[in-house]
């Protein structure tokens, strides 16, 4: 069986969603040089997820007894510039993945 995961984890106590995706795909994605900085673009929310415990389901929606859910899980549109360089590690394999038909 298998399955695909999206670049992400943990974000600092004094960032937002969009500082950390950044901070995220610049670690996993971005080639190491010196001068060069990618120009990813953090365009929209397309959807949130709760686990409001310590199990495997995730909901589409914080369920309202649950005042401190245990983890939130945030997907990004992320527009990349017409030209753009990658650098995948050997244990990553990237796909393009249509979002619509």
């Amino acid at each position: 069986q298998t399955f695909f995961k999206l670049p992400g984890g943990r974000l600092r106590q004094d960032e937002d969603g969009v500082t950390g995706i950044k901070r995220k795909l610049i670690k996993r994605m971005a080639p190491i040089q010196e001068h060069f900085t990618p120009q990813w673009e953090i365009n929209h929310l397309l959807a949130e997820w709760w686990r409001p415990e310590f199990d495997s389901l995730l909901y589409p929606y914080k369920p309202p007894h649950i005042s401190k859910p245990k983890e939130r899980k945030r997907v990004y549109l992320v527009t990349l510039p017409e030209k753009c360089l990658f650098a995948v590690p050997s244990n990553y394999l990237l796909r393009a993945v249509p979002l619509f038909d």
